[in-house]
């Protein structure tokens, strides 16, 4: 039940929520906080935010639970690719910088992409397509709620051989 209210607070249009957040620092410490699991899965994770990046609206703790779903998703993609192909290529790239009014972030993998019957469904709740006792569904879903609740979008697109999941996040402002 509680999981269930949470999802429908996200769902509730408001107004916009969070405090001015360094998006750099939050990107550093979802990036840490999977470090050790990139480095046993032979993940090489890249970083490229651009200089001087505005504060966003955002709440840090939230917007890390955001990168760090998304982060520990490519992994989990990165992760079926077959470990015996030198050419398998196991990379997330992360980079940020602004544009106009609001910060882009984008984090990209190389593990294949998403196929387009599952990602026409990926931000629903409790939809999934990991093996059952695996994943819950709600990550991607609640990830969605919590960006639209400071003001932002989320997406996902496919390019360069893997998925690329865009967040914009309006500049702090007030």
């Amino acid at each position: 039940g509680d999981i269930i209210e949470h999802i429908r607070q996200f769902g509730r249009p408001g107004k916009a929520s969070g405090q001015p957040t360094d998006v750099a620092a939050v990107v550093e410490e979802a990036c840490a906080v999977l470090h050790e699991r990139t480095e046993r899965a032979g993940i090489t994770v890249t970083r490229r935010l651009a200089a001087s990046l505005p504060p966003v609206r955002a709440t840090p703790g939230l917007l890390q639970q955001v990168l760090v779903n998304l982060l520990a998703n490519a992994c989990d993609a990165l992760a079926e690719l077959p470990r015996d192909e030198e050419a398998a290529v196991r990379r997330i790239d992360v980079s940020a910088d602004r544009q106009g009014d609001v910060v882009r972030l984008r984090i990209a993998d190389t593990a294949g992409g998403i196929p387009e019957a599952v990602m026409r469904q990926i931000f629903e709740p409790f939809f999934t397509t990991k093996p059952v006792g695996q994943g819950t569904g709600l990550g991607l879903s609640v990830s969605f709620g919590i960006v639209q609740n400071f003001g932002g979008a989320i997406n996902v697109h496919n390019q360069d051989g893997g998925a690329v999941f865009e967040i914009e996040l309006p500049v702090w402002a007030e």
